[in-house]
């Protein structure tokens, strides 16, 4: 879950996620759903949702050139990683705004193991 936040510069941009490190990927899925708008939270401006199958980056925004700019994204998906080394969360903005993001209070990321690659694991309750 991330919520972003910045309050100067209004040069037009849009904000995407993405993840990089040096783990080799053997897949990844995951999906965002997002709100955008000039406002800190709780005030509610333009959903949006993406879907990536890849560690590159997905815009997950409009643009926009506000001095005043805040991205919520609750994000979730799996990810299998075939080779040790790190596996980074990071957002990237298409244009330099004029005024960096904040990443705000409450904001996580979290991860954890559901077995090996290939096993025949069950998580949860299944009918």
């Amino acid at each position: 879950m991330y919520y972003f936040n910045k309050t100067a510069g209004t040069t037009s941009h849009t904000l995407g996620i993405g993840y990089g490190g040096s783990a080799t990927i053997n897949s990844i899925l995951w999906n965002s759903v997002g709100i955008d708008g000039s406002a800190t939270l709780p005030t509610r401006s333009t959903p949006g949702l993406a879907a990536n199958a890849a560690v590159t980056n997905q815009t997950i925004t409009g643009a926009t050139a506000s001095a005043a700019a805040t991205t919520f994204a609750n994000i979730k998906g799996m990810v299998s990683i075939n080779g040790g080394g790190t596996f980074t969360p990071q957002y990237t903005l298409s244009a330099a705004p004029g005024g960096a993001y904040s990443t705000m209070a409450n904001s996580y990321f979290l991860i954890y193991p559901i077995g090996a690659s290939g096993a025949n694991i069950s998580v949860g309750a299944w009918a």
